[in-house]
């Protein structure tokens, strides 16, 4: 029997997460060499964490078991926005009429700490290093910024910001933000970590929901009133196409390869794919009464979507497109986020 230990070797684990298999090869036996391989099963398990805004409920979903396995009150009623720290530790969900950010400890399960902003908190996103959490009001033209490792509000912006700002993406590199403004019908460009806006770019109407592809070249807004895609140029910050959609295009992702765009339609009740190449719309995907946000799982094979009205969560398989669940959950969900861990700890 060997036995190994992950401990830390220069400040690195033996093995990680991402470890496949373990290799042994032994030299001079017999006059020649010998390997051994384990594949390694880590037992992990992916989760969403979905707010439920009119019942103030976080859902946790078990992605493989499709079933909800933890409910979190949160207040009366739940930000739209959701995330979680890189590290897997804290959760940053809010309580959004009353403009609470809450930060709920995930290895304790429970709350550890509760932020008030100036306003309602809307959208609740993270940069892509986990060092800063930007809320997005929705009602007042300010974005709240919480560094989480001091876990404060550092800064409030305020000049530049459009009316209603709703949701925020970051690029890749983490040196900027979008920030879609519902009602001025634009896109706030915010520098990180100056957090001073850019630029101010005109999209479609009602911007609801912007996302930078993974390879950075564009950006794509969610036009909740112009039932569009207003694809933006991250070279210039222009607008350089306009893709009609469905109606009431509300949420937008972009796939892990940057080559399809899908997006949440709530009037039509259904999920459009769209070809980011091409810019043609592939098909549509019925989906649930006001389809309202969508996300790929990490590994791109599923999309998670949420059903505002049916107050439930399907997941789509990426590549035959088909409706492979129905979860209900509860009142109104929103945006997803997911963190993979042990078994152990689901079990705790």
């Amino acid at each position: 029997m060997i036995k190994i230990n992950n401990n830390m070797i220069n400040g690195v684990r033996f093995y990680s997460e991402k470890t496949k298999y373990l290799e042994i090869t032994i030299n001079g036996m017999r006059e020649s060499g010998h390997s051994f391989r384990w594949d390694i099963n880590q037992d992990k398990k992916l989760l969403a964490y979905i707010p439920n805004a009119a019942s103030g409920i976080v859902s946790v979903i078990d992605i493989a078991a499709e079933k909800v396995v933890n409910t979190i009150k949160v207040g009366e009623e739940a930000s739209h926005g959701i995330e979680i720290t890189p590290d897997g530790k804290h959760l940053y969900t809010g309580d959004f009429q009353n403009g609470l950010v809450k930060i709920y400890d995930l290895t304790k399960n429970e709350f550890v700490k509760t932020l008030k902003v100036n306003s309602t908190a809307h959208g609740i996103d993270m940069s892509p290093d986990g060092k800063y959490i930007l809320i997005a009001s929705g009602s007042k033209s300010e974005v709240a910024v919480i560094d989480t490792k001091k876990q404060e509000i550092i800064t409030v912006i305020k000049e530049g910001i459009g009316e209603s700002p709703s949701h925020i993406d970051f690029d890749p590199a983490g040196n900027f933000a979008i920030l879609t403004n519902l009602e001025s019908n634009d896109v706030s460009v915010i520098s990180i970590p100056g957090f001073e806006v850019t630029a101010r770019i005109s999209v479609g109407n009602g911007p609801n929901e912007g996302r930078i592809a993974p390879d950075g070249q564009f950006a794509y807004t969610a036009n909740w009133e112009s039932n569009s895609i207003s694809v933006i140029d991250l070279r210039s910050f222009e607008v350089v196409d306009e893709i009609n959609v469905g109606e009431g295009t509300h949420g937008v992702i972009v796939s892990p390869d940057s080559k399809k765009i899908w997006t949440a339609n709530r009037k039509t009740n259904n999920v459009a794919v769209i070809d980011a190449e091409t810019r043609q719309l592939e098909r549509y995907i019925a989906a649930g009464e006001y389809t309202n946000h969508l996300e790929f799982t990490p590994d791109g094979n599923k999309v998670v979507v949420t059903n505002a009205r049916d107050n439930e969560v399907i997941i789509i398989d990426t590549e035959t497109y088909q409706i492979t669940a129905r979860i209900k959950v509860d009142e109104e969900p929103h945006e997803i986020t997911f963190i993979s861990v042990e078994e152990w700890l689901v079990k705790r």
